[in-house]
């Protein structure tokens, strides 16, 4: 028998606080966690490791979260992983490729981020799971 691999999260936060918050917020979702702090970082563990769902914050230095957004959906092998991008400034009006790219959930409170993940991670792993 073949044990299936575990689905992977990808959190790319640059601040390392509400990386921890949002990894206690997933700690309900059946799945490994990979943290980095920066997009660049991300775009490296998307080109060496299996994820089956992205939460990027909007705005970091370096690569920020619509930069690593583009950079999967140019990329035929990452296109289809769900991403959920998450800002502190309320909704900050997204460009139009954005909106058509990718899921934005935008949360202020901590009970209402942990909601938002817990129910785009239950869907994106299910969804993952009918891929494989």
């Amino acid at each position: 028998m073949i044990t299936p691999l575990p689905k992977k999260i990808l959190i790319v936060e640059d601040d390392l606080t509400i990386r921890r918050l949002i990894e206690v917020c997933l700690r309900s979702v059946p799945a490994l966690q990979v943290a980095v702090a920066e997009g660049n970082a991300a775009l490296e563990v998307l080109r060496r490791e299996k994820i089956d769902l992205v939460v990027t914050d909007l705005l970091m230095p370096e690569a920020d979260g619509l930069a690593v957004v583009r950079s999967m959906r140019a990329n035929p092998l990452l296109r289809d992983i769900p991403v959920m991008l998450l800002s502190s400034l309320g909704n900050p009006a997204l460009p139009a490729e954005a909106e058509a790219d990718l899921a934005a959930s935008i949360a202020s409170a901590p009970d209402e981020l942990k909601a938002a993940l817990a129910r785009l991670g239950r869907a994106a792993l299910s969804r993952s799971n009918e891929r494989d």
